[in-house]
């Protein structure tokens, strides 16, 4: 809107602004008595072919001059011919047009002058008024652009994590391959063949969005696709294992549906691989490393309509699928390999009459894993983003207090993620210097990347807003996060946690006060309260003997 709106008041600009400036425009009369705009044409006169071109003077004043090649020409027959040929079509209530000859020896110059009027005082107030109003206007267009760029930027950070060249433990490729390709291109219509395989490739591509694979590439009839990266997650066994199941049943479908007659293989293998960008102009995310070639051999050795997979990515997903083992099996350039067939689901697990489709029971442990990695990249960031190892490793005693109160409530694996991430946010805004804090559209987006319902993410940002503001414990999930801070002054090790806790704050705090900050730690101490009867439990030192050390600690600062 802003660029519309800036594009037409520019124009409204230079218009009333050249129409003030030089007059009005100059015409010329063609053979046929039409007016034509002077710009740089040429028009013949009764005896000479002259050209007419746009030259501003310093004066915009006299706009035009009219050039003849001949020398010889006479000078006034010029004038005489070239002012009955120029009007002014507009025309001129004050001021005139006048056609004025140079014989320079070389060549003859006539010069077209117009005398207009001065601006007039409503002009020239519109004209000032116009000008302020495209600078604003450009002002704002620049704002809004700047603002759409970091827009742009943050997205991209949450959607496509950093593809720099890097080394994961732990990814889980796939590959996938039509049987019997080659011939079946050999006996089909082109057209109708990409028509086919790009209709598998779509629904594959829609497989790894919806459980937040990496497409790495296709060649051929060749589908291949990674979890974990360019960005860890544990979870990445299991999504990639019901991405290769997804396949299976959507090509039984197509072949009951069309009695078509394309198969496919799968093949998966977890391991370390390394991970980055190929090329310049176009660059090109892939992965390279053993693990990728066994999935490969994976592939290879399977068996059409089957997932086939290695001893590897089976210890990580035999908890939640079906499987057959195959027994070990050679595969070239590695001796033998444990292979097992993914089957389906296992019951507890599985959409009721599908053995593909996970349930929320499996969706909510998978996001769970995931709330697991977040917590664990916020760690390790900590000591990136402050340069002090103690800010991490008080948020490591934080995640085990709150493990411990929410076991023992029996909160659960939704309650413990969602506690989990209230106090994550809790502690990055209001324990941690600026640079670590964690704005709330950033920590929306990223969970709604890991499929949270809207429910959820309401209720999130409901209780980090409450803790923000330090309102008193309104839900289960906010009493359970004030416990894991407040336990710190029922630790056996109470010195180390308040030492620890002073040294946060003055990094912190950009106006440390040291008597504030004592004098606060009092007030805090004489209003303690544990909300949960957990974690009344599990406190080790209890108020009498906490003021007798704090008041120790306090002499020593």
């Amino acid at each position: 809107m802003y660029k519309k709106l800036t594009y037409s008041v520019l124009s409204l600009f230079i218009v009333l602004f050249s129409t003030n400036a030089t007059g009005q425009e100059i015409y010329y009369n063609d053979t046929d008595g039409h007016l034509i705009e002077v710009k740089n044409d040429l028009i013949k006169t009764e005896s000479e072919l002259v050209t007419l071109s746009w030259q501003p003077t310093k004066a915009f004043a006299s706009p035009y001059i009219v050039t003849v090649w001949d020398a010889d020409v006479c000078k006034d027959s010029i004038e005489t011919n070239v002012a009955s040929y120029v009007v002014n079509a507009k025309g001129i209530k004050k001021g005139h047009v006048g056609i004025r000859s140079i014989n320079s020896g070389i060549r003859t110059a006539v010069k077209i002058e117009y005398n207009g009027a001065p601006f007039s005082a409503l002009a020239l107030l519109t004209t000032i008024a116009l000008a302020f109003l495209s600078v604003a206007l450009i002002y704002l267009l620049a704002k809004e652009r700047k603002r759409r760029k970091a827009a742009e930027k943050e997205k991209d950070e949450i959607s496509s994590p950093t593809r720099k060249t890097q080394k994961f433990d732990s990814v889980t490729v796939l590959f996938s391959d039509i049987q019997g390709f080659t011939k079946i291109a050999e006996h089909m219509n082109p057209e109708q063949l990409v028509d086919e395989l790009d209709r598998y490739f779509i629904y594959f591509d829609e497989l790894v969005d919806r459980y937040d694979v990496e497409k790495i590439k296709t060649i051929g009839d060749a589908y291949m696709c990674a979890g974990g990266v360019p960005s860890t997650d544990s979870a990445n066994p299991i999504e990639v294992a019901l991405v290769g199941l997804g396949m299976i049943a959507y090509v039984k479908e197509r072949q009951a549906a069309a009695g078509g007659f394309w198969n496919i293989r799968v093949g998966l293998n977890t391991g370390p691989v390394i991970s980055g960008a190929l090329g310049h102009t176009k660059k090109i995310f892939d992965i390279w490393g053993d693990s990728v070639n066994t999935a490969s051999r994976m592939e290879s050795s399977g068996v059409p309509g089957e997932v086939n997979v290695s001893g590897d990515t089976y210890n990580k997903i035999a908890d939640y699928f079906e499987c057959e083992y195959r027994g070990k099996m050679p595969v070239k350039y590695k001796g033998e390999i444990d292979m097992y067939f993914v089957k389906r689901l296992k019951a507890e697990y599985a959409e009721v009459g599908s053995g593909h489709l996970p349930n929320k029971l499996l969706l909510s442990k998978i996001r769970m894993m995931k709330v697991e990695d977040m917590l664990n990249d916020f760690e390790k960031s900590l000591d990136e983003l402050t340069g002090e190892k103690i800010f991490a490793e008080r948020f490591e005693r934080l995640r085990i207090n709150c493990e411990l109160i929410c076991r023992k409530e029996q909160m659960g694996d939704r309650g413990l993620m969602m506690t989990k991430i209230a106090l994550m946010y809790a502690y990055a805004n209001s324990n941690c210097p600026k640079s670590a804090r964690i704005e709330p559209a950033v920590l929306q987006k990223r969970l709604r990347k890991m499929r949270f319902e809207e429910t959820d993410l309401e209720e999130i940002a409901k209780i980090n807003n409450r803790i923000a503001q330090n309102k008193k414990a309104d839900s289960h999930i906010e009493e359970v996060v004030y416990d894991s801070f407040s336990m710190i002054y029922n630790s056996k090790d109470i010195v180390k946690q308040i030492k620890d806790l002073y040294n946060c704050a003055a990094i912190s705090e950009k106006h440390f006060s040291k008597k504030e900050w004592i004098k606060n730690q009092q007030h805090i101490l004489d209003n303690l309260s544990l909300y949960t009867n957990s974690a009344r439990e599990l406190a080790e030192v209890q108020a009498p003997k906490q003021k007798e050390i704090l008041e120790q600690i306090f002499k020593q600062f």
